[in-house]
């Protein structure tokens, strides 16, 4: 006798309320229709926007890429679905928001949570390197939280920057110099985005910062850091050393996750799973298991208003 198996629908979810907006789509917070309690973000992407701004190869990379995760520093997706208009990528909901909207309402991270962090990012990096995944867009807003105070890594999406008549995959303040170069490049984009992160965890911004996407990028092609005075004890010689390994400018010299383990400022730390035990620097409070408080400060950031109905 057959039996019908069919497959999850768009129709078999409903949305909550709004989240988020991000590079490539918006993002709601949602639930099955016949499952209240099992929460998800939904990342809603057009279809006619992804063929209107020639994204397609992106948007197909990112379902790719989040499909064959399965480290526990990496978001998970659960189904990717599509009707005719939008695809739709259901996901792990990190309710403790991300790292960009925490170091907004912190200032900065000390050393032991920057360090936390930056491990838990690199454990995911080197999941998705030893993969063959290059993420191309390290950077806060990609770090998300846990209930538990843990950091996932998420949005495989590879923005474009526009250079000129070209463009290059990324968010200019974190972008490697072969890439702005348009060279052949590997993982080490990865680990040099990291190192802009390191710095900017403990600094409170990114070191090429600058008025212009072109000072930006001169900054970086000259490898431009304002260090903080030797004598002002904000930056501890260990943190710079590590932040000095991942800001290599030859690719081939350039730390990777293996080199990290053996630095001062990373010695304390778990590099394995054992981590996820450790208590995490920050815990989120949230008021219930739908709460999107910790998204409010991104959205804020960068002045968005996201409607229900958009999705």
């Amino acid at each position: 006798m057959a039996t019908d198996l069919k497959g999850p629908d768009i129709e078999d979810f409903c949305v909550l309320k709004p989240i988020s907006r991000g590079a490539f789509g918006k993002v709601f917070l949602g639930c099955k229709k016949q499952n209240p309690d099992s929460i998800y973000a939904i990342k809603v992407l057009n279809k006619s926007d992804i063929v209107h701004r020639n994204m397609a190869s992106q948007v197909i990379r990112e379902r790719n890429a989040l499909a064959i995760s399965k480290s526990p520093f990496c978001v998970q997706l659960f189904y990717c679905l599509q009707n005719s208009s939008n695809i739709y990528m259901v996901m792990e909901y990190m309710i403790g928001g991300d790292l960009k909207s925490l170091l907004s309402e912190m200032g900065y991270f000390d050393e032991k949570m920057a360090t936390f962090y930056t491990t838990e990012v690199a454990l995911a990096l080197e999941y998705l390197h030893k993969h063959g995944i290059i993420h191309r867009d390290v950077k806060p807003d990609n770090m998300l939280l846990s209930d538990k105070g843990h950091v996932k890594l998420t949005d495989f999406g590879l923005s474009r920057v526009h250079i000129g008549r070209g463009c290059v995959l990324g968010t200019p303040d974190y972008l490697a110099p072969e890439l702005l170069r348009k060279k052949p490049h590997g993982p080490a984009v990865d680990w040099w985005s990291l190192g802009i992160c390191l710095y900017e965890f403990l600094l409170g911004g990114p070191p090429f910062n600058d008025e212009t996407p072109d000072k930006i990028f001169n900054n970086i092609l000259e490898r431009n850091i304002e260090w903080p005075p030797e004598d002002d004890d904000c930056l501890s010689s260990a943190a710079r050393e590590a932040i000095e390994a991942l800001l290599t400018l030859d690719p081939a010299e350039r730390a990777d996750g293996s080199q990290l383990r053996t630095l001062p400022l990373f010695d304390h730390l778990s590099w394995t799973q054992e981590i996820l035990n450790a208590d995490a620097p920050f815990m989120p409070q949230p008021k219930d298991h739908t709460d999107t408080t910790y998204f409010q400060a991104r959205n804020c950031l960068q002045n968005l208003r996201v409607s229900q109905t958009d999705f």
